[in-house]
């Protein structure tokens, strides 16, 4: 199987037309782009017949066995697209991407969509028999460090023109926002076709659509980094993200923090991070967490926490952020006055 990201697809797909790719990522943009590009590219090819399905349990297969074995003798060269489940990969369906990957060729080519694909997925029969003509294409959406090396591929894909100025006002509007920030680049290639986007032409034009998550501002928290916390939590406040949803996951991040940092002394902390199921990639900033929050700041976050759990209780229309703004000076100031926490969470 190869692996690429999507900014190399245009590469792979003029060179040769594969028989399958896995489009796999959480980023709709990017999952929706990769597909229209196979597509385009495929159907100059002679690829005119497209079919997509979104597979559950009602699934006609016999339909998708039958146009797979439709040569080209007899019919048009066909794509199919399949959406694969989040969930419920159940014997069955193994059994019928399994049957389905043994009918691949020439005249026939297959796409398979998905959020993610699990390590017992990967090392399925299926898998590896798509693997042997297969490219895997990334579509999750960059990460903060790696997000201005993206923009920098892509507008070299669109052959423009971006100093680094640029590149750092446009990663702070639009992390997180792929589908704003390719808007932005088509305006700007309208407004200025000559691609060189200059800080002042970019400045222009630049809107305010940045769409966080949750895990971003909490992630900012935990660094103990005020003015991008406190940035990413007023756009969710514009936005006007789920009050419950939202103290949910800081909840849960901060007892998980507490209970790590409680458990941490004399102990290895990989084999509490196993036991504890926390993910590889947010190990850093947990341990990060660790060490830099007390055990008294740990305590007093839950506590204003816990006000605002009880507030939302008696009233589903209390007003949260203003609470949400004070757990962030307190988790990213290295000082605060007891006075300044007991105004609020007495």
């Amino acid at each position: 199987m190869i692996h690429i990201c999507t900014t190399n697809l245009n590469l792979y797909l003029n060179d040769k037309i594969r028989s399958c790719y896995l489009v796999i990522g959480d980023d709709a943009f990017l999952l929706q782009e990769s597909i229209d590009k196979i597509c385009e590219i495929a159907h100059k090819k002679g690829f005119t017949e497209r079919y997509t399905y979104s597979l559950d349990t009602n699934t006609d297969w016999n339909n998708i066995y039958h146009l797979s074995k439709s040569y080209s003798l007899f019919s048009r060269r066909q794509i199919i697209i399949l959406i694969l489940p989040e969930s419920g990969y159940t014997t069955i369906l193994k059994n019928k991407l399994l049957k389905l990957s043994k009918l691949l060729h020439s005249d026939l080519l297959l796409i398979l969509c998905a959020k993610k694909l699990t390590k017992e997925q990967e090392n399925s029969i299926w898998y590896k028999k798509i693997s042997k003509d297969g490219v895997y294409i990334n579509c999750q959406t960059p990460e903060l460090h790696q997000f201005p090396k993206w923009i920098s591929k892509r507008a070299k894909v669109m052959s423009i023109t971006l100093d680094e100025q640029s590149i750092q006002l446009l990663c702070y509007y639009y992390e997180g926002n792929l589908l704003a920030l390719n808007q932005i680049f088509k305006l700007l290639l309208i407004l200025y076709p000559d691609g060189n986007f200059t800080l002042s032409r970019v400045q222009k034009v630049v809107n305010d659509n940045v769409h966080f998550k949750p895990y971003h501002w909490i992630d900012m928290l935990l660094q103990g980094n005020i003015k991008r916390s406190w940035h990413i939590l007023q756009q969710l406040k514009k936005e006007n993200y789920e009050n419950v949803f939202l103290l949910h996951i800081i909840q849960r991040e901060l007892i998980l923090i507490l209970t790590l940092k409680y458990q941490s002394k004399g102990k290895d902390l990989i084999k509490l991070f196993n036991q504890n199921n926390v993910w590889q990639y947010r190990r850093p900033i947990i341990s990060t967490a660790i060490k830099r929050l007390s055990i008294y700041k740990l305590q007093l976050a839950i506590q204003i926490l816990n006000k605002v759990e009880v507030n939302l209780k008696k009233d589903y229309c209390y007003i949260i952020w203003p609470l949400l703004e004070i757990l962030s000076i307190l988790l990213c100031s290295e000082t605060i006055t007891k006075s300044f926490i007991n105004e609020f969470t007495s």
